[in-house]
């Protein structure tokens, strides 16, 4: 049997689909970063570091004239799941953190337990039992554990024969994945321009990580900013299914999401431009979701976004017509169109930034002032301890 290579994307996916995550505990998903880009700490050019807050930042510093040729790819490393306490009583109580359709979690559903330690992970089975009258779910361990957070029991990584990617977790694994293998490619061809990466923690939680770097000032404040995002392919108003984009069409411009109809003009133009001549790549609000490209654009961002139509968003099959928790889902050619945008973007902005200098005056709308002040309030109020309790 002959053996094919693998894209280096893809590759990079199988190997983290894997790694258990939650809101406030991405602790393992830093440490497989952190053994990647390790790699290159012999290149003077490349610096990285975690904030204050948690979040890695990494720097490819190649151009050392800055001006006009600042951008960043952001993505998280969360995902909706649950955080766990043990009662006096011995009982293992479980709480939803970062969006989990309720409806999908019910008595009988298995989930995974997990506790991170200094060599790695200890994971164990356990049942829902229960739910409480404060919204709690009872577990019944499969085995005694001092465990954090618990995962939804669904299956292992895998390539159907229609092309789908299906892994527990891929919003925003996928994303992580081509932003790493874009640096890898844009690293070895030498492009001349300031590159920054940022791994936010915790947006799922009501961008507590982002809000976190935007306070830090990780980015240069004209940084053009794109988030990298897996977001629904369709969504549901008003009891009917509303196509928004198509699995196996293409890489998606986002232009907007739900908070914000429309991005920063010259950083959506610089995505345009990159993708001529690319196959696969298709435009259109993605507003099944917001994003923390909505969250840099209302802090005064040149902002857009690159996203993945994803499939089982959050692990809910209820959109599909499945009452029950699924993996999710994304096209193995839109993966790959994913790379080549990226890349493409890189490329486009070190060849001719003075075109994409412009500024735009931001408006800013009563729905990004109230995302903010949420994000603001959440932050402050709920989070910033467990994002600093490194």
């Amino acid at each position: 049997m002959v053996k094919t290579h693998k894209p280096l994307e893809v590759s990079i996916l199988e190997e983290i689909s894997g790694i258990p995550t939650a809101p406030f505990y991405e602790e393992l998903v830093y440490r497989y970063l952190n053994n990647f880009f390790e790699k290159f700490e012999k290149n003077p050019c490349i610096s990285f570091k975690r904030d204050e807050y948690g979040n890695m930042v990494v720097h490819y510093e190649g151009n050392l004239n800055s001006k006009n040729r600042n951008l960043a790819y952001i993505v998280h490393t969360d995902h909706p799941a649950f955080h766990l306490k043990t009662t006096e009583n011995g009982e293992l109580l479980a709480n939803r953190v970062g969006g989990l359709n309720q409806g999908i979690v019910t008595p009988g559903s298995h989930v995974n337990l997990h506790k991170i330690t200094e060599k790695g992970v200890n994971s164990s089975l356990g049942e829902i039992v229960k739910k409480t009258k404060l919204g709690e779910y009872v577990i019944k361990p499969a085995e005694r554990g001092n465990f954090s957070f618990a995962t939804l029991n669904v299956e292992r990584f895998n390539i159907g024969s229609d092309s789908v990617i299906r892994a527990p977790v891929l919003d925003d694994y996928a994303g992580i994945s081509i932003t790493l293998a874009t640096f890898t490619e844009i690293v070895e061809k030498g492009v001349p321009i300031n590159l920054y990466l940022i791994f936010h923690r915790a947006e799922e939680a009501g961008f507590a990580g982002a809000y976190g770097a935007i306070l830090e000032e990780d980015l240069p404040r004209d940084c053009i900013v794109y988030s990298v995002e897996a977001s629904p392919y369709i969504k549901k108003e008003n009891s009917e299914i509303r196509k928004i984009a198509e699995m196996g069409g293409g890489i998606v411009i986002r232009t907007g999401d739900r908070c914000t109809v429309d991005y920063d003009t010259t950083a959506i133009n610089l995505l345009k431009e990159a993708s001529v001549g690319l196959k696969n790549v298709k435009e259109a609000r993605m507003d099944g979701g917001t994003c923390e490209a909505s969250l840099y654009y209302a802090k005064g961002y040149r902002t857009a976004g690159i996203c993945l139509p994803i499939s089982g968003h959050h692990n809910d099959g209820m959109l599909e017509g499945i009452n029950k928790p699924v993996v999710e889902g994304v096209h193995l050619s839109d993966l790959l169109a994913g790379k080549d945008l990226m890349v493409s973007v890189i490329e486009r902005l070190g060849s001719y930034p003075n075109a994409y200098s412009y500024f735009e005056k931001h408006r800013i709308t009563k729905e990004q002032t109230k995302l903010v002040e949420s994000v603001k309030f959440f932050f402050r109020n709920h989070t910033k301890e467990m994002l600093t309790s490194l």
